[in-house]
C-alpha cells in the first residue's frame, strides 16, 4: 500500500482522536498555580515498562477551567528521589506512603474527587495543598 493510501486510511481515526483531545482540553496550560479536582488516578505502565500512577487533574476555575493537566508518578523503589517525590504526593493526599503497594489501586480510588492546588512548572506538575477531600 502506498504511503498516501495508508495516510488516507488513518484519517478517520486521526480525526476522532484529534476531536477528542480538543474536547477534553489537553492543550498544555501555562506555568502557574491551579485549583484542580483529581478525576482519575490509576496505575499503568510507563513506556519504560515501569509501573506509574497516571493522574488526571481537571482545572476547576479561572481562565483554564475544564482543561486537564496530567501527571505521571513512576513507582521505582531503586530511585530514592522518585520514592521521595511519590511519598510526598501520597502524604499530601492523606494516603499513608508506608502502606502496602498492593493496596495502592484501592487507596488511589479513594482520592478521586479530591480538590487540591497544583503548581504547573515548565516540565513538571507539583502537588501543593489539598483543598478538600472527596
Amino acid at each position: 500500500m502506498s504511503i498516501q493510501k495508508e495516510l488516507n486510511a488513518m484519517q478517520p481515526a486521526w480525526d476522532t482522536k484529534l476531536a477528542s483531545s480538543h474536547e477534553v482540553g489537553v492543550v498544555r496550560v501555562p506555568e502557574g498555580v491551579y485549583t484542580v479536582d483529581i478525576t482519575e488516578a490509576k496505575i499503568t505502565h510507563a513506556t519504560t515498562g515501569k509501573l506509574m500512577i497516571n493522574w488526571h487533574l481537571a482545572i476547576v476555575d479561572g481562565e483554564y477551567a475544564g482543561r486537564l493537566v496530567f501527571k505521571n508518578s513512576v513507582i521505582d523503589p531503586s530511585n530514592q528521589q522518585n520514592v521521595d517525590w511519590l511519598t510526598s504526593d501520597l502524604a499530601k493526599l492523606g494516603l499513608d506512603p508506608h502502606g502496602k503497594l498492593s493496596s495502592l489501586p484501592q487507596r488511589l480510588a479513594s482520592v478521586v474527587g479530591t480538590r487540591l492546588k497544583i503548581k504547573q512548572g515548565t516540565s513538571s506538575v507539583f502537588f501543593n495543598t489539598v483543598v478538600s477531600h472527596s
